[in-house]
């Protein structure tokens, strides 16, 4: 074998100076990082891997200078583990395909909530949540939980546990949102005006958002919107013990919770109130919080809808970001803010604030009063001369 040195020079080299895949393994395993070209970072035994394929662009490079600070900091301080469940037919994490949710929270893709510090696994409710999971995820299940599950589940609320739940069956997860005033209501909402089918809707920030993230603040005020396929409208009790506001709602105009079988392709969809239907600014997503004992927030998000980070759905809207910026927001929420890890600075004023009549009065001062200054001391600087 031959390589090319830093100067140019052929070398040969030993097949044997290489590792096979088997040898390598014994080392350290990869796969999940997709056996990539990855750096290792070590500290005091604590060990966190880098992909080493980071933009450098101005328009990308603040992503990696954000996963770079993740990185380190991983090394010094604890960081969030993601408990996502499996065993009902939830979304997966781990296989390709339109509906999952790779993208989010696999291990070697860009911008994932691995790279922005979080450590992210697979559990069951077989068994008591482990203690070390910070946020658990129900995404979407289509089997309903035994009551040995449910009972370990609402144990995880219990201790305060961190909880985002996605999607849109009503038999499956009203069970579990039932003890927190929450239900998902009959029906699935349906939005004129949109490009595409009538079940995709646009979900807009509510005013009570901002509190949430500065992120939100922003998409607020810029009027994004986060795109949801097939989502439904969402009840809630705010007498109980968590303090609930809606994140994102439909628009009042346009939206509302359609009853009853119907299809998407026989044109426009009517509005029917005989029939049950509802309109107004009906609440897609909850955030739900309450203090606990020891002066910590247990912090819940509920979202009647799974396709919202889809894979396909964030690769759909990427240009636009609102989605995938909406979850990301939602787990630095959940993360009390430590991550991702915030790298904006001080924006740079790049305007002169002055008036005119401030302009005037430095005017003065520059062309008159300085120059008339140096005058005069020129002036005692030679009298001062002569009287030597």
């Amino acid at each position: 074998m031959q390589r090319i040195n830093i100067l140019g020079i052929q070398e040969k080299i030993s097949a044997n100076a290489y590792l096979s895949p088997t040898q390598f393994h014994k080392i350290i395993d990869l796969s999940k990082y997709g056996n990539r070209s990855i750096y290792l970072l070590e500290y005091q035994n604590r060990k966190v891997f880098l992909r080493n394929n980071l933009p450098t662009d101005l328009i990308n490079g603040a992503d990696a200078e954000s996963a770079v600070a993740a990185a380190f900091k991983q090394l010094i301080d604890p960081h969030p583990t993601i408990g996502v469940v499996t065993g009902h037919n939830e979304r997966s994490i781990t296989d390709k395909g339109d509906d999952s949710y790779k993208q989010l929270f696999n291990t070697y893709y860009e911008n994932s909530l691995v790279e922005k510090g979080f450590d992210v696994t697979s559990l069951n409710l077989n068994q008591p949540v482990p203690g070390n999971i910070n946020i658990l995820v129900i995404a979407d299940p289509t089997k309903a939980y035994t009551a040995n599950e449910l009972g370990y589940l609402h144990q995880f609320i219990a201790g305060g546990g961190n909880l985002l739940v996605t999607g849109t069956n009503q038999s499956v997860l009203n069970p579990i949102v039932d003890q927190l005033g929450v239900q998902f209501m009959d029906g699935k909402l349906v939005q004129q005006g949109q490009n595409g089918s009538p079940d995709q809707i646009a979900a807009g920030f509510t005013p009570a958002s901002k509190k949430y993230s500065d992120e939100f603040s922003t998409f607020l005020d810029l009027k994004k919107t986060v795109m949801m396929q097939g989502a439904g409208a969402l009840g809630y009790k705010n007498n109980g013990v968590f303090q609930v506001d809606p994140l994102l709602v439909t628009d009042a105009k346009t939206t509302w919770n359609k009853q009853g079988d119907f299809k998407l392709d026989t044109g426009k969809l009517n509005y029917d109130p005989k029939a049950g239907d509802t309109c107004g600014a009906l609440p897609v997503v909850l955030a739900l919080s309450r203090k606990l004992v020891n002066n910590k927030e247990q912090r819940i998000a509920i979202v009647d809808n799974a396709d919202f980070i889809t894979d396909k759905t964030l690769m759909r809207y990427r240009d636009d970001g609102t989605n995938f910026g909406f979850a990301v927001q939602l787990f630095k929420w959940f993360s009390y803010g430590e991550y991702p890890v915030e790298i904006t600075r001080p924006q740079v004023i790049n305007k002169v604030l002055i008036n005119f009549n401030q302009l005037r009065v430095i005017k003065v001062l520059l062309v008159g009063l300085l120059p008339g200054l140096m005058m005069l001391g020129g002036c005692l600087f030679l009298y001062a001369r002569k009287r030597i």
